[in-house]
């Protein structure tokens, strides 16, 4: 008994120090990483799918380990898993505390071999850090009037002490800003505690559009509160009044009070004095018919400044009006325009309404389009009618079958004739007779109609119908030379002799 006490001891060690991994055998750790803070409870499981002979779990502050099993009561923390015959080796800590804080590892061995394998956890106890701290142009208090437009704006933010490290994120007003950020230094100030500070600087030129918003740092720790974790300046950034185009007030009406209301963005508040003509108005003055009342804040550097005409006229509307806005970095002057006409309407077109507007030209284009090709074809609704021809159509005769009963193709009409400029400049070679049909129509074709044709020697007579027409009340009217517009090809099959 007492030899086995001996070499317990010894056996220990050599699980703890002496173990290699072998490539046969894979260890499962849930979790490797773990943050928790104090109080919290703590599971670490190492599983792999052998039997094992024991399972030794080596804690932060015992470095010679326990042996834990199902019925193993002895150790500080519980047996966690399924059984060492399934193949699990775990622990489990109802309550963590700061000596928890480390690694943890479990060493397991098998029947089946003499070597010893392990698996490491780390286990992070949370620590607070101290509140973080801002500090602006070196300075822990700063006077915040001295920045103006174009300075250039430095703040640190800094906690000291804190377990695990602690990361800041940086936001301007409600954006998240990432422009000007210093890489995080971080002191390691405890090794045996793994305590840590951490600071960060950002560095900004300011811009007028930077006033009273927040820079601030919020400490990505999970010991710190919502107050602890933030630190934060509110920007007071000066400028003189902005320049702007001139100003255009519509809607006024003759023979009632006119009331000119303009603003200007400055920081510091600008005082106002306005001009019409050669009259100059102060702000509380009155001049005349014209009055200027104290200006209105309309936000932290927008300011509202208003000019009221008692009993508006025409030569009113006629006069020139300027305001000249002065603050402690700068003056500006602006134009001003009044009308009793109401205010144009905004002509211009959007993008998505060009968008449309060509899609539908489009549509309308691949629409006409459409109908024209299925006219020329006899296709869809025109299927089947008989639709007058368009100018520029070929005649019923050119858009004829252009293949024989052989099924040889056919010379076309178009290809092949010719209309001669001078009708005496050739005799046809033949001339036929074309008798007029048996018609009830009051208007006929006389004995005197004729076809002019001309044959090319191919089976292909070409033809001009040369048509007079005689009314039954009258003498008969003969067309003119331009006229004779009809063609026709006549194909006929010779007859061997």
């Amino acid at each position: 008994m007492a030899l086995l006490f001996l070499i317990l001891p010894t056996a220990t060690l050599f699980f703890t120090f002496q173990g290699v991994y072998s490539e046969n055998i894979t260890i499962d750790v849930q979790p490797t990483y773990k943050v928790v803070q104090i109080g919290d409870p703590v599971v670490m499981l190492c599983r792999v799918n052998t039997q094992l002979m024991h399972c030794h779990i080596i804690s932060p502050t015992n470095k010679n380990g326990y042996f834990i099993s199902e019925n193993n009561s002895d150790a500080p923390f519980k047996y966690e898993g399924r059984g060492l015959s399934k193949g699990d080796c775990g622990f489990r800590i109802d309550r963590a505390n700061e000596s928890h804080n480390g690694l943890f590892t479990c060493g397991l061995r098998f029947n089946t071999t003499s070597e010893a394998f392990y698996g490491k956890m780390t286990l992070v106890v949370a620590k607070t850090p101290t509140e973080v701290k801002m500090i602006v142009n070196n300075q822990e208090k700063t006077d915040q009037d001295n920045f103006q437009e174009g300075d250039t704006f430095v703040a640190k933010c800094s906690v000291q002490n804190g377990r695990p490290i602690t990361n800041f994120t940086w936001y301007l007003g409600d954006v998240d800003v990432n422009d000007g950020l210093s890489e995080p230094v971080i002191t390691k100030v405890d090794a045996n505690q793994d305590l840590y500070s951490t600071e960060q600087n950002i560095t900004r030129i300011l811009q007028a559009s930077d006033n009273d918003k927040n820079i601030s740092c919020i400490a990505d720790h999970p010991g710190l509160d919502a107050v602890g974790r933030l630190g934060y300046h509110t920007l007071n950034v000066k400028y003189p009044p902005k320049p702007a185009d001139k100003f255009e007030r519509f809607g006024l009406v003759e023979g009632s009070e006119g009331r000119i209301s303009v603003v200007i963005e400055a920081n510091p508040r600008p005082t106002f004095t306005w001009n019409v003509g050669r009259i100059s108005i102060f702000e509380g003055e009155s001049q005349n018919k014209f009055t200027v009342p104290k200006s209105n804040k309309q936000d932290s550097a927008r300011w509202e400044t208003v000019l009221i005409i008692n009993k508006l006229t025409k030569e009113d509307v006629e006069q020139e009006y300027t305001i000249k806005a002065t603050n402690e970095l700068g003056t500006a002057t602006y134009f001003v325009e009044i009308s009793t006409s109401a205010e144009p309407i905004d002509g211009s077109i959007g993008a998505w309404t060009i968008v449309i507007i060509i899609i539908v030209i489009v549509l309308v284009f691949v629409l006409i389009g459409g109908v024209l090709f299925a006219r020329s074809k006899g296709r869809w609704c025109f299927a089947g009618s008989t639709v007058p021809k368009l100018a520029g159509e070929s005649s019923d005769t050119e858009s004829a079958d252009h293949t024989t009963s052989e099924g040889k193709p056919k010379r076309t009409f178009i290809n092949v004739f010719k209309k001669m400029s001078d009708k005496g400049s050739a005799a046809p070679s033949k001339v036929l007779e074309m008798q007029s049909p048996t018609s009830t129509d009051p208007e006929k074709c006389t004995e005197n109609n004729s076809i002019n044709a001309q044959s090319d020697g191919e089976g292909v007579v070409y033809a001009e119908l040369d048509i007079k027409a005689r009314r039954s009340d009258g003498p008969p009217t003969v067309r003119g030379e331009e006229d004779k517009t009809e063609y026709a090809e006549i194909i006929h099959t010779k007859t061997q002799p």
